[in-house]
C-alpha cells in the first residue's frame, strides 16, 4: 500500500509522467513541479465555495385557492397519520400537480389510498395520488380547463420528423410540456379506455399527425374499423394499401397479408444482412448520397426508391375481432406483433373492453406500450396497465401513458383533433400528395442486392 507522500508524489507528475485529468468549470490549477523529471506540471485545486455559481429556482407565484389547497393536503394527510408537506406545485393546463413530501416512517402504500379522504377535503370530484421518479405527485383538477388544441401540438411532431421515423403526437404532459414518442421504437400501441373518454379522437390525432409529415413512400396504412365510424373517412387516402375493411374475416385477411409482408422483409433482411428497417434504410440513404456527390443524381433517385416504408395496422375496436374469431385472430396478432419490430410493421389496436378475454397474456406482452384512458374500475385499469388510477382521470384526453422508453407512468393529456382538421390534411394529401399507382395486392418493390465479395449475386427471395 501507498503512503500518502507517493500518492501526492504521482498526483504530482507532469504530463510526460502520467496522463492528467482535465479541468472543469469553476476551477483553477496550480503550477507544481514533477518529482521525476522536474518540469512544471499543475495539480488540481478545488475552488473557494462562494466562487461557485448557482442557479437557484424562482419560487411560482401561488393563488389563493392553491394555498388553501397545499394547507389542505398537509392537514388531512396529517389527520390520517400520512405527515407530510408539500414542497412544489407544478401548474398544468388540466391538473396542478403538487409535490408531496412525506415524512420518514410515512408508508407509501398507505399514502396512495387516500385519494377519496383529499378529494372530499378538497371539495373537487377526483384527486389522483401517483408516483413520479422519486417523489408522490397529488393531481388536482384546475378549475378551468385549458382546451389542447391539434394545430399547437403539430409542430411539436414536424420538429422532430428529421430524428423520429413515426413521430407520434402524444400532446403534453401534466406540466403542460410537449410530449412525443416514436412509434418505431415502441413498437405497438394498446389504447383502452371507455366509451366518450377520448380513444377514438386519439386515434384521429396520431393518424393525421403522422399523414402530415409522412408521404405513401414512406408509410403503407391498413385500417380495420368493426364499428364502421371512425376509420373510414380515410377511405381513398393515398397510403392505403387497402380501403377500411370492417368485417371479422377481412381483417384476417389483412393480418395474413402483413404478415407475409413481414416474412417477405424478414428473409430480405437477413440476405442483405441487416439487422433491421433502419440500418437498411440508412445505408441505402447513404449509397444515394454518394451517388449523388459522385455526380449521379439519376442512379441517386433510382437509388432511393429502394427505400423500405413502414406498415402501419391500426385497429379501432379489438374486442369484437377477439369476440368473433379469439383463436385465430389472436395466434395472428401475437404472431405479428413479435416477429414484426424488425421489418417496420407497428401496430396501433384499441378497445373499449379490457378484459382479461380480451387482452389475454399472449397479446399484453407484446404491446409494451399502452395507454388508459378513463376506466369505469379500477380492475379494468390494472388489466391495461398493471396499475391502477386511470378510474380517477377525468376524461375527454385525460389518459396515462405507460412506455418502455420512460419509467413509471406518464399523464399527458391529448390534443383535439377535429373533423376540419382531419378533413384538412385529407385534402392536402390528396390534392398535393402522391398518387397511389401500385396496386392493393402487388408485392413491394425489392431493394438493390449488393454483391458479395466472391463474386456471387445473392437472390432476393420473394414469397
Amino acid at each position: 500500500m501507498r503512503t500518502k507522500q507517493e500518492w501526492l508524489e504521482n498526483l504530482m507528475m507532469c504530463e510526460d509522467c502520467k496522463v492528467l485529468g482535465k479541468g472543469k468549470i469553476g476551477c483553477y490549477w496550480k503550477k507544481q513541479h514533477c518529482p521525476l523529471c522536474g518540469k512544471a506540471t499543475r495539480k488540481f485545486k478545488a475552488p473557494k465555495a462562494d466562487k461557485v455559481l448557482r442557479f437557484p429556482r424562482e419560487a411560482n407565484t401561488l393563488t389563493a385557492r392553491q394555498k388553501e389547497i397545499v394547507a389542505a393536503i398537509g392537514e388531512r394527510c396529517s389527520d390520517l397519520d400520512c405527515p407530510g408537506k408539500v414542497v412544489d406545485v407544478l401548474v398544468g393546463p388540466v391538473v396542478t400537480e403538487y409535490i408531496f413530501e412525506p415524512d420518514r416512517f410515512t408508508r407509501v402504500k398507505k399514502l396512495k389510498a387516500l385519494n377519496e379522504d383529499l378529494a372530499l377535503a378538497l371539495q373537487v370530484d377526483t384527486v389522483t395520488i401517483r408516483r413520479m421518479a422519486g417523489k408522490i405527485g397529488i393531481s388536482v383538477p384546475n378549475p378551468d380547463r385549458k382546451m389542447i388544441t391539434f394545430e399547437e401540438c403539430l409542430k411539436n411532431v414536424i420538429a422532430h420528423r428529421d430524428d423520429m421515423e413515426l413521430p407520434l403526437n402524444m400532446g403534453v404532459t401534466s406540466t403542460g410540456e410537449a410530449y412525443v414518442e416514436d412509434l418505431a421504437t415502441l413498437p405497438h400501441l394498446l389504447i383502452g379506455g371507455s366509451t366518450g373518454s377520448g380513444k377514438s379522437v386519439y386515434l384521429n390525432t396520431l393518424l393525421t399527425s403522422l399523414l402530415y409529415i409522412r408521404s405513401p413512400k414512406q408509410l403503407w396504412l391498413y385500417m380495420v374499423d368493426p364499428k364502421s365510424v371512425e376509420l373510414f373517412p380515410y377511405k381513398g387516402l393515398p397510403h392505403l394499401r387497402r380501403d377500411p375493411v370492417n368485417d371479422v374475416y377481412e381483417a384476417l385477411s389483412v393480418m395474413d397479408t402483413i404478415e407475409q409482408e413481414m416474412r417477405r422483409r424478414t428473409n430480405n433482411l437477413h440476405i442483405l444482412k441487416a439487422k433491421d428497417i433502419k440500418e437498411l434504410n440508412t445505408r441505402i440513404k447513404a449509397e444515394a448520397a454518394e451517388l449523388k456527390k459522385s455526380g449521379q443524381p439519376e442512379l441517386a433517385k433510382k437509388r432511393e426508391e429502394d427505400l423500405w416504408p413502414y406498415i402501419i395496422l391500426v385497429i379501432d375496436e379489438m374486442a369484437d375481432l377477439v369476440l368473433a374469431e379469439k383463436k385465430m385472430f389472436t395466434q395472428k396478432l401475437a404472431c405479428i406483433s413479435q416477429m414484426a419490430r424488425a421489418a417496420g410493421i407497428c401496430i396501433i389496436s384499441a378497445t373499449q373492453r379490457p378484459s382479461v378475454d380480451v387482452l389475454p397474456g399472449k397479446i399484453k406482452v407484446n404491446f409494451p406500450a399502452r395507454c388508459a384512458f378513463r376506466m369505469p374500475s379500477a380492475t379494468d385499469s390494472k388489466t391495461v396497465l398493471n396499475y391502477k388510477g386511470a378510474e380517477t382521470l377525468l376524461g375527454k384526453g385525460d389518459c396515462f401513458l405507460m412506455s418502455p422508453n420512460k419509467s413509471g407512468l406518464q399523464r399527458i393529456h391529448v390534443p383535439y383533433c377535429t373533423p376540419a382538421d382531419r378533413d384538412k390534411m385529407l385534402k392536402i394529401s390528396l390534392e398535393f400528395g402522391h398518387v397511389n399507382s401500385v396496386p392493393a395486392d402487388a408485392p413491394p418493390e425489392q431493394p438493390l442486392t449488393p454483391t458479395p465479395a466472391n463474386g456471387k449475386q445473392d437472390k432476393v427471395r420473394v414469397n
